[in-house]
């Protein structure tokens, strides 16, 4: 880890085009935003460790950052794949006790900015408008959280590969030749922990779903969905 050397916080963070800050008026962000120190992370590097004593607002200027928990057995559980305009950390600013309850790890390059808990408070407390906003963001965060959950416990794997290429989607998909492309944002192995699967249960599930034309991999870094409507089906 080091200093970014970039201009300042309005530089990496293209003037707060983040989720969490979109709705934002320009002197708004700035109120909220001064102060931010921005941060490189090479790949596989610790952003912070499940445990830590620390209060801050990460927010995501580049790259993409996964954040996982270690199970009972020492097997490495992902929570979410984060990427440009996300932010993690959230938890730790409304929490007495301080403290992060996750491991963050750079997937490749990326740089991070962070603001302390501190900030926000002040913040926050002498601008209800702002306040509810972020409140608006982190209830929207909280929605789909809990539908991450429910379709990670269920005891249908193929429900679970659907929904993680459903968000991968989301996040990544872009529309080439009347087909979503994906350039995917982790290999096999963490695909199968983020499901909660082997990587050899990945990597068959996944020649099924190509074997019946839902989606057409690429190699080991991407993938095309060809029939999302069928994709959304075996979610739901």
């Amino acid at each position: 880890m080091k200093k970014c050397d970039c201009k300042g916080y309005k530089s990496c963070l293209c003037n707060k085009e983040l989720t969490i800050f979109k709705d934002l008026t320009e002197e708004e962000f700035n109120k909220l935003a001064t102060g931010m120190t921005c941060f490189h992370f090479n790949k596989g590097e610790y952003i912070c460790y499940e445990g830590e004593k620390l209060s801050k607002l990460f927010l995501i200027s580049k790259g993409s950052v996964k954040t996982s928990k270690l199970t009972k057995g020492g097997k490495e559980q992902i929570m979410h794949i984060f990427s440009v305009g996300d932010y993690f950390g959230e938890t730790s600013l409304f929490n007495n006790e301080g403290g992060i309850s996750f491991n963050a790890i750079a997937l490749n390059d990326v740089i991070v900015c962070a603001v302390d808990k501190d900030k926000v408070d002040s913040v926050l407390e002498e601008n209800p408008r702002i306040a509810i906003v972020v409140l608006k963001s982190l209830t929207n965060r909280l929605k789909d959280t809990e539908e991450f959950a429910h379709k990670l416990v269920t005891n249908d794997v193929r429900v679970r590969i659907a929904y993680m290429l459903k968000e991968f989607k989301r996040k990544y998909g872009k529309i080439e030749n009347g087909e979503i492309f994906i350039d995917l944002p982790i290999n096999r192995e963490d695909m199968a922990n983020y499901c909660g699967i082997t990587r050899e249960t990945m990597s068959r599930k996944l020649s099924i779903f190509e074997h019946e034309g839902l989606i057409e991999i690429r190699g080991n870094k991407s993938l095309i969905i060809k029939d999302i409507e069928r994709l959304n089906k075996i979610i739901s």
